[in-house]
């Protein structure tokens, strides 16, 4: 996509949508031990929540 076709969101940082009617549906795993820091368990517990409510579909836990 050339350039000037995007100039605007580009320098807004923003995200755009080439082909919005192709989407493909895939599924996200987060690895981790079982055994986890308390840093780590809320790093883990914060990004299931933010997938969760973010993402297209609710995260089995």
């Amino acid at each position: 996509m050339p350039d000037y076709q995007i100039a605007d969101r580009f320098q807004q940082n923003a995200l755009l949508e080439i082909l919005p009617e192709c989407r493909t549906d895939l599924k996200l795993y987060w690895h981790h031990w079982k055994q986890q820091s308390p840093a780590l368990q809320q790093l883990t517990q914060t990004i299931l929540e933010q997938a969760e409510q973010h993402l297209n579909y609710p995260i089995p836990i």
